[in-house]
């Protein structure tokens, strides 16, 4: 299975993935916490998919034990430290042939957040 976390295409194997164990501290978060959480995470790292991929896994984790039918999460930072209330935030299923257009692109180091955002959170605008 594949993620897009911004501009970044996480693939979720067994070996560098897994949900929290359902008697975790996750169980008792609502996804409203997992937002904040997510949130308070770009406020303070907006460019988090890049720079360490373990917390953006365990970030996913945690919105996937919430809500499994999203495979897509944009945290939209206006500014580096703002508070975690001015993180935009949106999810998405996407479609096969798109998370597989994302994957190629990334493998080709095509993927740019331009075109992520043209083809996944641009056409949900409309």
């Amino acid at each position: 299975m594949q993620f897009l976390l911004n501009d970044v295409v996480f693939n979720l194997s067994d070996s560098n993935f897994s949900l929290p164990p359902s008697d975790s501290y996750a169980t008792r978060l609502k996804m409203s916490d997992v937002i904040h959480l997510g949130s308070e995470l770009f406020s303070a790292h907006p460019t988090l998919p890049h720079d360490d991929h373990a917390r953006s896994l365990r970030l996913i984790g945690l919105i996937l034990s919430k809500v499994s039918t999203v495979n897509a999460a944009l945290f939209l930072v206006p500014k580096k430290g703002c508070p975690p209330q001015e993180v935009t935030v949106r999810f998405a299923e996407l479609s096969f042939l798109i998370i597989t257009d994302l994957v190629n692109r990334q493998a080709a180091g095509t993927l740019t957040p331009a075109y992520a955002n043209s083809q996944v959170w641009g056409r949900l605008a409309g």
